[in-house]
């Protein structure tokens, strides 16, 4: 797939998440206080659909340090997949490992400013499996940036999930 057609996928993608997820509610803004001259704030302007309840459409943060967690898949601790077939087990095993991955990183799940998710052959009836995996890692504090990334194919062929993180810790 080259850069243009990958480029095209994305846009659709992006815009049948936006056609499902779109019904009006009030904007959101979370602040959380300065901490040491930390500063990170969650915004759902107007003009978007309040997305509060899953992510947040803009992450601003100022100072701290960032952590930039590796694509996390499906995997055991003895590199074993967990969920073979099944993209609901593979997904909530992701999250898992993603969570233990901030965690080393020095961070918390609440640390998280950004996810990117990507999912084998997505189709808009799978955004609902994520969200068994989202509680794993998050509960309900979904106070990042996200995207969600339907792919042909990931790094093996027996995965369906991959998920990446980026953090900032105060």
């Amino acid at each position: 797939m080259n850069r243009k057609t990958f480029a095209l996928l994305v846009l659709i993608v992006g815009a049948a998440a936006g056609v499902f997820l779109r019904w009006p509610r009030a904007a959101a803004t979370v602040d959380e206080p300065a901490k040491d001259g930390f500063d990170r704030k969650a915004i759902n302007p107007p003009g978007l659909y309040d997305a509060s309840k899953w992510y947040a459409h803009v992450v601003k943060v100022r100072g701290g340090t960032t952590v930039f967690i590796a694509g996390q898949v499906a995997y055991n601790e003895k590199k074993e997949l967990i969920g073979k077939g099944d993209l609901s087990a593979q997904a909530v095993r992701a999250f898992k490992n993603l969570k233990t991955a901030v965690k080393a990183g020095g961070a918390s799940p609440a640390d998280v400013v950004k996810i990117n998710v990507y999912i084998v052959n997505y189709k808009e009836d799978k955004i609902a499996v994520l969200e068994e995996g989202l509680n794993e890692c998050f509960g309900k504090d979904r106070n990042f940036a996200s995207t969600v990334v339907g792919v042909q194919a990931l790094a093996r062929d027996e995965l369906l999930i991959e998920v990446e993180a980026v953090a900032v810790v105060p």
